[in-house]
């Protein structure tokens, strides 16, 4: 928004990038464990209201993507990218392990309890970093998907 008003020329590539990338990650991960088993991530296993969780996790995500992809034309700085994604999903999972679990009783698993999904409670450690490792690598796969969408984009439509 500060681009189209002109008040600065700051290009947000690297942030507009790593959120998308996050909210694919969110997306992809939701949906998937949801329709493996709902209970994995909801705390009933039903949706909460539905036009809220189909905004939360598909229809806001796809509008930041159109956003990122074709308008602003984001995705051109990817080790930068790499390093901001890196450094915000280590972040994520220390803050999930060691400041909310500890505080938190709460879903229980069979276990440990606390984590913010009712899955991660019935993971022991080396699974959890099993999992995260793995997320990390659909991310990776996510930005390079979104990269090769981007430059064709840029080369078709723009030049």
């Amino acid at each position: 928004m500060q681009n189209s008003r002109v008040r600065g020329n700051n290009r947000w590539d690297v942030f507009v990038s790593s959120s998308a990338i996050i909210n694919a990650m969110v997306v992809f991960l939701y949906w998937k464990l949801f329709f493996e088993n709902p209970m994995s991530v909801t705390t009933n296993g039903q949706l909460d209201v539905w036009w809220r969780e189909y905004y939360m996790h598909l229809v806001g995500p796809v509008l930041m993507w159109i956003d990122a992809l074709f308008i602003n034309r984001v995705f051109q700085k990817v080790k930068k990218t790499i390093l901001w994604l890196t450094g915000t999903i280590t972040t994520y999972i220390v803050w999930i392990e060691f400041v909310v679990r500890p505080l938190n009783d709460s879903p229980v698993g069979k276990v440990t309890n606390g984590l913010p999904y009712p899955f991660l409670n019935d993971l022991f450690l080396f699974d959890r970093l099993s999992f995260y490792v793995v997320n990390f690598i659909v991310a990776m796969m996510f930005l390079a998907l979104f990269t090769i969408i981007a430059q064709v984009f840029r080369r078709v439509f723009v030049s």
